[in-house]
């Protein structure tokens, strides 16, 4: 029994009412009624808690709310040593380190994958493609770790030569300074903005075996992370090869960059993915890849997904998805994030690298299943057309083919 579970939550509030009515009409005696009446709200409140669990899907496991309520992170027992032989390495390693700025003067805590092939003497000469993993707001970066598994979904498509080798960076993007969320921009209270498209990619390229190339590093985010991977994209077109926006909002208005950024329309403009695009060239080099998805459910975003697509490819051709019966919440972004991940390996692969490893179809085969939500279900709405991505730094490189429930 899941905490998403409908016979878990028909449990909580039933027991509420049972404790609640049964210390009414049931207990003479003062201290058992106010006992049993206080099950009754404890049972009641944990229902309101589990409602808004089972709607958002923050967790669908037992073990993921045992570890986050616990503070601990399981998967850094999968840190690998370098010394592994050939014979044993099956998963990759997640190590936890403070990446400390120099130039923004920020320092938090992070985490970084490193894929099975980093520990292959075949491999010992390859520097590895990076993806910086962007986070919601609220949120953490052992959110990638706890609520959506990269590490072991990494490992499984890698395995399944779905996608090849890359390195994932999971930073801190949004801490609550004075009572406001940063949203990874340059504002009054932090230059989250240059933390995250400076200093962060001058950290683990010191200290780990990655590609030096601009191009071969990409952001990916969901929610805020979403925005934060559309606006450093757009901000810093020179420094990314590619960009992955999962229910992402396009105007800092929309969220609380704006707030961030103390409600001056100026700084607003300046940050807001949507602006920027609009006032882009259509001759405008260099220019990252592009992949924008949203739930068909989340119909708030739906307008501004499109108009922020539309805006794009006037630029740059984007890979335009409509997640099948997906709102905001986790259900969708992990029904998102493999298709995400999958497009993203032959963006940002050196052409060497995707020789040496090969994938099973190519051009990748991305597959968009219906959005299963527990109880509550949007109907799926199919898109009416897909765009495909356009790589200014390899012309070569074929699209991803699509295939939806739709198809």
């Amino acid at each position: 029994m899941a905490p998403t579970s409908p016979f878990l939550l028909a449990l909580l509030i039933l027991g509420a009412a049972g404790s609640i009515g049964y210390a009414i009409f049931r207990l003479r005696q003062w201290w058992t009624r106010v006992a049993a009446a206080a099950l009754g709200v404890v049972l009641a409140m944990t229902s309101g808690v589990a409602i808004v669990n089972d709607f958002y899907g923050y967790y669908q496991t037992w073990s993921a709310l045992g570890v986050d309520f616990l503070g601990r992170t399981p998967e850094l027992g999968r840190t690998a040593p370098a010394h592994r032989s050939a014979a044993v390495v099956e998963t990759g390693g997640v190590q936890k380190l403070t990446l400390s700025g120099t130039v923004s003067q920020i320092s938090r805590v992070g985490y970084v994958y490193l894929p099975p092939q980093y520990y292959l003497p075949a491999y010992r000469a390859v520097r590895f493609p990076v993806l910086e993993l962007l986070h919601g707001t609220p949120g953490t970066p052992a959110n990638w770790l706890i609520q959506l598994q990269v590490p072991q979904l990494m490992d499984k498509l890698i395995a399944a030569h779905e996608m090849g080798p890359m390195v994932l960076v999971m930073p801190a993007i949004n801490p609550l300074t004075n009572g406001h969320w940063q949203e990874c921009i340059d504002g009054p209270r932090g230059l989250d903005d240059t933390y995250l498209s400076t200093d962060v990619p001058t950290i683990i390229r010191a200290r780990y075996r990655v590609s030096t190339d601009p191009a071969e590093w990409g952001l990916l985010g969901y929610s805020s992370g979403g925005y934060c991977a559309a606006n450093l994209a757009l901000r810093h077109r020179a420094k990314f090869g590619a960009a992955a926006i999962l229910d992402g909002y396009f105007r800092a208005k929309d969220g609380p960059a704006g707030a961030a950024l103390g409600g001056k329309p100026a700084l607003e403009d300046a940050n807001s993915p949507l602006t920027i695009a609009r006032s882009l060239r259509p001759d405008t080099a260099p220019m990252p890849a592009f992949w924008v998805s949203v739930g068909t459910g989340d119909r708030t975003s739906l307008a501004f997904d499109k108009a922020f697509v539309s805006a794009l490819e006037r630029t740059v051709k984007v890979t335009s998805i409509l997640q099948p019966g997906g709102r905001h919440d986790f259900y969708t972004f992990a029904h998102e994030l493999p298709p995400a991940l999958i497009w993203s390996w032959p963006q940002l692969a050196a052409p060497g690298l995707q020789r040496a490893f090969p994938l099973t179809a190519s051009p990748p085969v991305i597959n968009l299943a219906p959005v299963q939500e527990p109880r509550t279900r949007v109907a799926a709405k199919c898109p009416t057309a897909s765009s495909h991505p356009k790589t200014a730094k390899r012309a070569t490189t074929p699209p991803a083919r699509l295939t939806t429930a739709c198809s």
